[in-house]
Parts: C-alpha cells; sequence; structure tokens
C-alpha cells in the first residue's frame, strides 16, 4: 500500500488512505515527539483490544500533517456498524478512557449510531475538513478538506 505524499498544504491530499501500523511509524513517527504519539497509539489500541472493542480506526491530527511536533492525534473508532453491545462498550472505553489518553496525545473519538448515540456527529466526516486551528496556521479555510488515515488492521 503506498500513500500520498502531503501536498503543497502540508496534508494528505482529500480522502480516506489504507495503512498498516508499520507504515504509519514509518512515515509519521520521526522524530522524538512524532515516537512518542506513535506509542501512545499503540497504547490505545492495546487497550481497546482489551476492552473488547471493534471497528475501523482512523488517525488524524496535526500527526497526520507535515507538522514536525505535533500537538496531538486524533483517533476515531467507527462503530456504527458494530451491534448495540459493542457500540455500549465503546461508549464506556469513551467514559472511562479519555481523560487517560488525552494526557498521552491522543484525542478519542468514537462514532456510535442509533439509541445509544447522544449525537449524529460523523467524526469520520468531520476530519476530512480541515477546521479552524488548521486553517488559521496554514492560512486556509476551515471547510477546505484534506485526507486521513485508516488503519487496515490494529
Amino acid at each position: 500500500i503506498k500513500l500520498p505524499q502531503f501536498d503543497k498544504r502540508g496534508l494528505l491530499p482529500p480522502g480516506a488512505y489504507g495503512c498498516t501500523l508499520a507504515q504509519a511509524r514509518t512515515i509519521f513517527a520521526y522524530n522524538i515527539r512524532r515516537e512518542l504519539l506513535f506509542n501512545a497509539l499503540v497504547r490505545a489500541l492495546q487497550l481497546m483490544r482489551q476492552a473488547n472493542l471493534t471497528g475501523d480506526v482512523l488517525l488524524d491530527g496535526s500527526f497526520v500533517t507535515d507538522k514536525a511536533h505535533p500537538d496531538a492525534m486524533d483517533v476515531i473508532l467507527d462503530a456504527r456498524h458494530q451491534s448495540q453491545n459493542a457500540q455500549a462498550l465503546a461508549l464506556l472505553f469513551y467514559i472511562n478512557r479519555t481523560h487517560e489518553l488525552s494526557k498521552m496525545g491522543v484525542n478519542w473519538f468514537v462514532n456510535l449510531t442509533g439509541e445509544i448515540s447522544t449525537s449524529q456527529h460523523n467524526f469520520n466526516d468531520f476530519f476530512h475538513y480541515v477546521g479552524a486551528k488548521t486553517a488559521a496556521t496554514k492560512q486556509l479555510q476551515p471547510q477546505d478538506k484534506k485526507g486521513t488515515l485508516r488503519l487496515m488492521s490494529w
């Protein structure tokens, strides 16, 4: 699997790009700060496996840009197509682990649908936009599109 190069904005071109964990390490963990964030991702994935979570995992945040010293990594578990029980497990994980993960530099989100969801926000779609913070630092518009990573397996 070959990932695209950053575009002239220092972002992945619009789209969701599949990658392996090893590829993410090779391409994005190229200095101490990025290695710390990558190790936090590995820890988050371990905790997710221990909690029996399933679903697609998307990676985003300044980690998935050309920023040399990213603030954080955004990790989105897409549980929308999982059973109600699996979504409940994801919601419990969110309640119990989000603060711990954020201290490590991992902003953890979960996509839920149906009765268990408290909102109809789709983080998968949300993270395909540059957003206000990146727009301000890169002289872009918040609604400009960008790419994200989807872990092929975790």
